[in-house]
């Protein structure tokens, strides 16, 4: 009998659209890779978006809710905890490349009882792990009642242009008391916090095949141009290019 212990499990989830897991933790660290479908990942604090060709890396013990947009085929890779990458202390977005999507269908489809090659396979994933690159997609929770007033409304209509003065109406507060409360509650500025809401709706609506244009439109954008430029300066490409990008 063989002796050889799995470090590292590849297993397979389907979710419809809007299915959540309801709030959990895991013992391994796991790596959420979706081929199809578009996740987002939420814990008290904040709330990330996984499109096609990323993942999610989720350190173990860290509570977590998973929620589907479209139907969703994930590959959860689980990996021993002191495999982890010393890097990667905290939920995070990363860039899946070939090597690594092909590893973890490796790992998923692998012939039993084949120990020697599984090692390999295993050793060669976690080095890749080392070189993962994180993507900005974290979209902070506001806790203030009147900055949650804000956020739901915002997460209800995404393209609502209100200044923060507005808001201030809004939620019965100064302008001068919303600034610092997203300086103290998210810790950045309301327009920098909104453009990162706008981008996490963006980027659901892209994967399930909405133009960039009605994208543009939705999220509050005055011209497409405009949304591009939003979207490369925190992205760092194209919304034509994301998905493309390995």
């Amino acid at each position: 009998m063989s002796e050889f212990r799995h470090h590292v499990e590849v297993t397979r989830l389907e979710y419809v659209d809007g299915e959540e897991t309801g709030v959990h933790r895991h013992e391994r660290h796991q790596l959420s890779y979706a081929k199809t479908g578009v996740l987002t990942v939420s814990v008290k604090a904040s709330r990330w978006v996984v499109p096609p060709l990323r993942a999610v890396w989720i350190p173990a013990g860290v509570a977590h809710n998973l929620r589907a947009h479209g139907p969703t085929d994930i590959r959860p890779v689980h990996i021993d905890p002191d495999l982890g990458p010393a890097h990667l202390t905290d939920i995070t977005v990363v860039t899946v490349n070939p090597l690594l999507r092909a590893l973890i269908e490796g790992l998923h489809h692998q012939e039993p009882h084949r120990d020697e090659e599984r090692h390999h396979l295993e050793a060669l994933l976690v080095l890749q792990l080392e070189r993962l690159a994180s993507r900005p997609l974290q979209l902070p929770t506001l806790n203030d009642p009147r900055l949650a007033m804000i956020q739901e409304a915002l997460a209800d209509h995404p393209g609502d242009r209100r200044t923060l003065r507005q808001w201030g109406h809004h939620c019965g507060a100064s302008e001068r008391t919303l600034i610092r409360l997203f300086s103290s509650d998210a810790g950045t500025t309301f327009g920098h916090w909104r453009t990162q809401l706008r981008l996490q709706h963006a980027l659901i609506q892209l994967a399930q095949g909405i133009s960039v244009t009605a994208t543009a439109y939705e999220c509050g954008y005055h011209s497409t141009s405009a949304f591009i430029e939003a979207f490369r300066s925190v992205l760092g490409t194209t919304p034509g290019r994301f998905y493309d990008e390995e």
